[in-house]
């Protein structure tokens, strides 16, 4: 079987890549989401408080002004103040929410609680733009009715740089070199000094001349590339001006392409070309050829697709040359294997002479699936066919902003009341402060009051802002608001949960083998190793907005204390609850307050140990109010020890102190049984120090 017609997208690979082909498939579906990029733009208008005829005075201006020239043409923020504030609550929820990973395989159960640290590392501090990108997905959600975020995991590789090299300093950190330097016969030498740097491979070509320059002039800056040990990438896209996939997509992976768009400099470009391997030549001829996006292009198919390019000067837009990523599932034809390839070009020009039409086409080898997690209403029947909160919220603005209009027009009446005067006087339409004429021997001038057939007031307006916060869930007094809110917290945390572990899966793919690494809640530093053998994982991230709720708070702590003092077999960990109560209230309280579980302990017993010394000096002490019984063991243990029984028989004031000491430890303990005596009528069964409670006979 070939190849579709050049009139469909390819199903197989194949090496001979056909340009016009592809740039017609592209094409096509930028146009067919052409219904959804106008919807987005007006989204955007609604959102930003936009429209035709606005000015910076925010009045009504020119021929058509209604209900007269200088009339109220007021902004009223109201799809913008809820979304920012659904997305406030969104973003909390992800700060504060647990992280756990979930094994397919019995074999990584163990492995699962590792994971779950390291995701949470990723989102907390392994990610530089983490919050920036979440932040703008929520906004993109809300504004375009869908969110898209790209993950990845950037392998190590040479990054060039220009390094500034002083020949007294280089004589005095490394002399060999500076010898080296100094002989023009012996450049190359240097050169391949240079190069036995570990994470350092200069430029040969340049190097020479930087050389000479640096015996010339004793300084030069010389390009190194310098090693980066790659890092997680997360990127979030506009659907509508970045990021374009087929238009009848349903579920989003099983899509057979999508495409980035992506206006880089030709700096950009050059880079690349060290760092990622993209052609040279194709990028010398993308630099030199290319026009850039002129303002012109603004007009037709791309006009849409460089809204985020509008603001900035003609001269600014030209500079940039038009890349597209292209990754799309192909078939080999050998062993009719699917992968992911990865095509960048531009639409700006093709193949010419011995120039590639791309500038870089490879298998994303290991990878299963298109590196984005796209998220949609889960009530939409493809991805660009759900409603957005602006077009939602407009009926509901519109009413709003022609209620405070009139509100202003009405008071403008009333302070600035029309007037009658004589016929010679010119006139307008009525509005606040016009001048009517009256007829010769008529009454004297006088103001012309205006009653209201309409009462504008207050609870119109809150009507208004009710049905739009009910409508997204946000009305404080809406039982049904926090069904509503939890919802699209679950939705996001979803999206942002898939985000983690893409870049989780292609961290094992390119990452590197140890990661050192420190988690907010947890005390403990952790050294994660990876296991590129490990089955998938499934990856949770939740929040309850209970957890918002104070009075719902006390309640869970008070349940999880409960619980723990009801336990009659030692199953529930009350490290882990107190780890949760503490990281539910602020994961800071945790990272400050907590110590390693050895760590503490061992902080007990000194603590411990210390308050037997002071007393052994003949001075009282009293029991701190915390971990009772591990106190009240190690007081036992000196008592057995034969310098405790030794000091105890010689020392009767010592063996007072140390009594009550313990008196007060015991009441503690006790007073935490009386706790349990409430809950089921009777003092645990003891015999000796074993509690008989609920041991069958």
């Amino acid at each position: 079987m070939d190849n579709y017609t050049d009139q469909e997208p390819d199903v197989y690979f194949e090496e001979d890549f056909n340009y016009q082909n592809h740039k017609e498939t592209f094409d096509r579906t930028v146009d067919d989401l052409s219904d959804f990029i106008e919807n987005c733009a007006q989204s955007k208008r609604i959102r930003n408080c936009e429209w035709v005829g606005k000015n910076d005075d925010l009045v009504k201006t020119g021929d058509n002004a209604f209900p007269f020239k200088g009339s109220a043409d007021t902004e009223q923020w109201l799809s913008q103040g809820l979304m920012s504030t659904s997305t406030a609550i969104n973003m909390n929820a992800l700060r504060r929410s647990q992280i756990q990973a979930y094994p397919r395989k019995a074999t990584d159960v163990e492995r699962a609680s590792q994971v779950s640290v390291f995701l949470k590392y990723l989102r907390d501090a392994g990610i530089d733009n983490f919050w920036r990108e979440a932040e703008l997905a929520d906004n993109y959600y809300k504004e375009k009715g869908i969110m898209v975020t790209y993950y990845g995991y950037a392998p190590a590789r040479l990054v060039p740089h220009l390094k500034r090299f002083d020949i007294e300093d280089i004589a005095e950190t490394i002399p060999e070199i500076a010898e080296l330097v100094a002989d023009p016969e012996r450049i190359d030498e240097a050169i391949e000094l240079f190069n036995s740097v570990e994470g350092w491979e200069v430029n040969k070509k340049r190097a020479k001349k930087a050389l000479k320059q640096l015996q010339r002039d004793g300084i030069a800056e010389i390009p190194v590339l310098v090693e980066d040990e790659g890092k997680p990438e997360v990127m979030t896209l506009a659907p509508d001006t970045e990021f374009y996939a087929p238009s009848s997509t349903q579920n989003f992976q099983d899509s057979n392409r999508c495409y980035v768009r992506k206006p880089m400099t030709p700096q950009e470009l050059l880079q690349r070309v060290e760092s990622e391997g993209w052609d040279k030549e194709w990028v010398e001829y993308a630099i030199e050829h290319s026009s850039g996006i002129p303002s012109a292009t603004f007009s037709g198919r791309y006009n849409s697709s460089f809204l985020n390019l509008e603001t900035k000067g003609a001269g600014e837009v030209r500079d940039l040359i038009d890349v597209i990523f292209s990754y799309e599932r192909l078939v080999d034809k050998e062993d009719n294997a699917c992968g992911i390839y990865l095509t960048i070009w531009s639409p700006g020009f093709g193949e010419s002479g011995d120039v590639p039409p791309f500038a870089k086409r490879i298998l994303l080898s290991g990878l299963k699936k298109l590196p984005f997690v796209v998220t949609a209403p889960y009530e939409a029947k493809t991805l660009y066919s759900a409603k957005n909160w602006s077009q939602m919220l407009r009926s509901c603005q519109k009413i709003k902003k022609a209620m405070c209009d009139s509100n202003v027009d009405e008071s403008s009446y009333a302070i600035s009341p029309s007037l009658i005067v004589a016929p010679s006087w010119d006139y307008g339409r009525p509005q606040p402060g016009a001048v009517y004429p009256n007829r010769p021997g008529q009454q004297s001038p006088e103001y012309l009051t205006k009653n209201s057939r309409f009462d504008v007031n207050k609870a119109l307006i809150q009507d208004a802002m009710k049905d739009a916060m009910d409508l997204v869930g946000l009305n404080p007094d809406s039982p049904y608001s926090q069904q509503k809110q939890q919802h699209d917290i679950s939705r996001f945390l979803y999206h942002m949960g898939e985000v983690l572990k893409g870049v989780y899966e292609s961290y094992k793919l390119n990452g590197p083998e140890e990661v050192y690494l420190r988690v907010t809640g947890n005390p403990q530093p952790v050294e994660f190793i990876k296991d590129a053998d490990e089955a998938e994982m499934n990856v949770a991230v939740s929040f309850n907005t209970l957890y918002e709720d104070p009075e719902q708070m006390k309640e869970l702590r008070e349940t999880i204390i409960q619980a723990s003092q009801l336990d009659p077999n030692g199953r529930i960990n009350m490290e882990a609850g107190i780890d949760m109560i503490l990281n539910i209230a602020d994961p800071m309280l945790a990272d400050v307050m907590l110590l390693p579980t050895e760590q503490g302990q061992d902080k007990i017993i000194k603590e411990t140990q210390e308050a037997i010394t002071t007393m052994a000096a003949g001075m009282a002490v009293g029991a701190p109010q915390n971990a009772a019984q591990l106190r009240l063991q190690t007081v036992e243990q000196y008592i057995q020890s034969p310098t405790g029984a030794a000091k105890l028989q010689s020392d009767q004031g010592f063996q007072f102190l140390l009594q009550e000491y313990m008196k007060q430890l015991q009441f503690q303990m006790d007073q935490q049984d009386n706790a349990q005596i409430g809950k089921v009528g009777t003092r645990p069964a003891e015999m000796g120090n074993i509690n008989t409670q609920n041991l069958n006979a």
